[in-house]
């Protein structure tokens, strides 16, 4: 601090007291850089040191149980941290005598004993406290200047040695203008305090706002990785796996909508309105895809969640967060069953409120864009441990707006080729289907074993049919012929009509003996099949070549196979099975 003599004029005193205001304020710029509250006074204690001439400046920030913790600008031998409870804090400022710029000073002797209200100081000309009652003895003699935020609370003091030449337990106050300096101080600290609040405040919606970029790059990045995928269980699996990857949930679940006969989907717009009771169809639901989930639980919640009625308790309005449905355990209440339907998560034994319950749940519907309810999408257990926001559902609906699209095209992709590889006239799998599928059952026999067998199969006499009756009713013959062959088949099995009269039926995991005597059981079924009543009567017969895929031979070399044993059976009168040669 510039000094000036006792006998200075008024004018000199107060220019060297603004040069000394100059000082503190070009050194409180660095206050508002400080990245934390502590930082802040400790900086303002060294300013009180380099500008004002203090030897020492003790420093002490309120904490959360109103009590203060103090620090000094010169370093504590271990066990010196001094701490000032709210309460001996309070009985100080009771009794101590108010100066200049709000500064305080407590007189020696100010009450008779010391009280317990600080732990012990190493700092100069202190020592523990000796008594039961009466401020803290480390006051005494002492001068500080309260750091008061704007609505009047003490958030900190500054509390300097007095300067070489004036003692601790000096009988009269500071001078004035040393008290005045000392306050105008503690008033830049409480801006410094303010402009770190601010920072520190800058600083969260800063992270908060790379936090959000981040995830919703990765959700951008996750619907990109889904729109990429054309079949449809690689759509829903995508999906599925973005809700850990992207989305940041521990588990989730895929559910798919059924249709309504006739009516086609679901449209959210019926019982999902606000001030109503979520009345959904009972539109059959099935469990598509999961992350997170074991193999147990998945089945346990397929059963559980059949229909899309069942999710009306966990979909009511009042729920309804943006798009999307929030079961907050804080406002819902279970009731029924719907307890022993969920999949709970693990308890949380440091749960506070605004955290992540384990009897919380989020639904995201997956909507197309005319509204018409494709599935749904349950997340549990948020990496974050936060319940979701309103901004944060929106991220959420937003990825599920671009899996929905993605679940639209591969729909309509599998609709197309299913209809390319589909026979119009029966129903069954067409020379398409069949080449295409073939080739994946005979590879896989070959992994698996046993080997794939085929049938080679062929109306007889099918041409005397159409000449005499027509191709009306030749194509009935084969619709007939068609659909009874496929009440015979087991799961797993393929059969298609490979063209005019002609089908192939391939047997994955079947052996040669086991096809042939599956062959002659369709043989007999077909024969006493009467599939119109015309004059004369239709009897129905057909012929069947029997083979099995030989080591190294393709989807064409069995069919060769078989085709040659249908034309031995042909040439041996029609009407029966013949087996390839093994």
């Amino acid at each position: 601090m510039t000094t000036v003599s006792a006998d200075a004029p008024p004018e000199a005193a107060t220019r060297a007291a603004l040069r000394t205001v100059r000082e503190m304020i070009a050194r409180a710029h660095s206050l508002g850089s400080a990245e934390t509250d502590e930082e802040v006074l400790e900086q303002a204690a060294h300013i009180a040191c380099d500008v004002l001439g203090y030897r020492e400046c003790a420093f002490a920030l309120r904490h959360e149980d109103g009590g203060f913790r103090c620090g000094a600008t010169r370093p504590r031998g271990p066990g010196g941290e001094l701490t000032v409870t709210a309460s001996g804090y309070e009985e100080v400022c009771q009794v101590a005598v108010p100066l200049e710029g709000g500064s305080l000073w407590l007189p020696q002797g100010a009450f008779a004993g010391a009280s317990s209200g600080t732990s012990p100081s190493t700092s100069s000309g202190t020592s523990p406290p000796d008594g039961p009652s009466g401020p803290p003895r480390w006051f005494y003699g002492r001068l500080w200047a309260p750091v008061v935020s704007a609505d009047g609370t003490h958030a900190g003091f500054i509390s300097p040695h007095q300067p070489a030449g004036i003692g601790l337990g000096a009988g009269s106050p500071p001078p004035y203008l040393e008290a005045l300096l000392l306050g105008v101080l503690a008033g830049l600290a409480e801006l410094g305090l303010e402009l770190s609040r601010i920072n520190t405040a800058r600083r969260k919606a800063a992270s908060l706002a790379e936090s959000k970029r981040r995830q919703l790059e990765d959700l951008i990045s996750a619907s990109l990785d889904v729109r990429g995928e054309a079949a449809l269980d690689n759509v829903l699996s995508g999906i599925a796996r973005a809700m850990a990857s992207g989305v940041g949930f521990r588990r989730a679940a895929v559910w798919l909508t059924g249709v309504r006969p006739g009516r086609g989907l679901v449209h959210l717009g019926t019982g999902f309105e606000r001030g109503q009771d979520a009345t959904l169809e009972p539109v059959p639901v099935h469990l598509a895809a999961t992350v997170g989930i074991s193999a147990e639980e998945a089945s346990r919640l397929s059963r559980e969640w059949s229909s899309l009625a069942l999710f009306a308790p966990v979909m009511r309005p009042e729920m309804r967060l943006s798009r999307s449905y929030l079961w907050d355990h804080r406002r819902c209440e279970y009731t029924g069953d719907i307890r022993d339907k969920l999949l709970p998560g693990p308890p949380h034994a440091d749960w506070s409120d605004g955290m992540w319950h384990s009897e919380d749940s989020l639904t995201v519907p997956l909507e197309d864009r005319q509204s018409n309810l494709l599935g749904l999408i349950s997340m549990d257990e948020p990496l974050s441990g936060a319940l979701p926001t309103r901004d944060e559902c929106r991220s959420l609906e937003f990825f599920a707006d671009q899996c929905a699209l993605a679940v639209v095209e591969a729909r309509r992709l599998e609709a197309a080729l299913e209809e390319a590889t589909t026979d119009e006239l029966t129903g069954l799998a067409n020379r398409r289907g069949l080449l295409e599928r073939g080739p994946l059952m005979i590879g896989q026999a070959k992994r698996d074993g046993p080997s794939c067998s085929a049938l080679y199969i062929d109306i007889d006499h099918f041409k005397d049919i159409n000449d005499s009756f027509g191709h009306a009713l030749g194509d009935e013959v084969i619709r007939e012929v068609g659909h009874t062959i496929a009440r015979r088949m087991r799961r797993g099995d393929l059969i298609a009509r490979y063209g005019g009269e002609e089908f192939i039926v391939l047997l994955p995991a079947t052996s040669l003996e086991e096809a042939a005597v599956l062959a002659e059981q369709i043989r007999e079924l077909v024969g006493n099949t009467h599939p119109v009543e015309v004059h004369p009567p239709i009897r129905l017969y057909v012929s069947i070549g029997v083979a099995s895929a030989k080591p190294g031979d393709d989807t064409q070399s069995l069919l060769r196979a078989a085709d040659s044993a249908l034309y031995q059976a042909k040439r041996s009168g029609r009407n029966r099975v013949c087996v390839a040669a093994s």
